[in-house]
């Protein structure tokens, strides 16, 4: 299918908390309340965790039955990556790059964190991310 032109490529949310299962189902239906997701989308996830546990079935049926703008199902399909295999996770290396910036930065501090997460994420996709990218106290 490919990715709708008319659609940001990116939909963010910088937290300053780490992320749990609940918080990511919750990230997941904000993407999908806001219109971000199209009909028929494939959405690939990796091993982690908080993709793997009981919510994550709920994930798959709601993503698949959830009734778009038209009133008809969604279909979108969930897959699972392999285990091990990040070459097929590209943006494993985008955070990759992420931490080493943040580490040679050495700065303390969440906000200074959240200056250089949010900064990185506008030069790497520019005005194509969209979402949840403040600014934490």
């Amino acid at each position: 299918m490919g990715l709708d032109p008319n659609k940001p490529a990116l939909f963010v949310s910088i937290e300053e908390d780490t992320n749990d299962a609940a918080s990511y189902m919750a990230f997941i239906i904000l993407a999908l309340l806001s219109g971000y997701f199209n009909r028929w989308d494939i959405f690939v996830l990796d091993n982690w965790t908080g993709h793997l546990n009981a919510e994550a079935a709920m994930l798959e049926d709601l993503l698949w039955n959830y009734a778009g703008p038209d009133g008809l199902p969604m279909r979108i399909l969930v897959v699972y990556l392999p285990t091990r295999s990040p070459e097929l996770n590209p943006i494993e290396l985008v955070f990759q790059i992420l931490v080493q910036r943040l580490k040679k930065e050495c700065l303390l501090g969440v906000r200074a964190y959240s200056v250089l997460a949010r900064d990185f994420a506008y030069k790497v996709f520019g005005e194509t991310a969209q979402g949840n990218l403040p600014l934490l106290p």
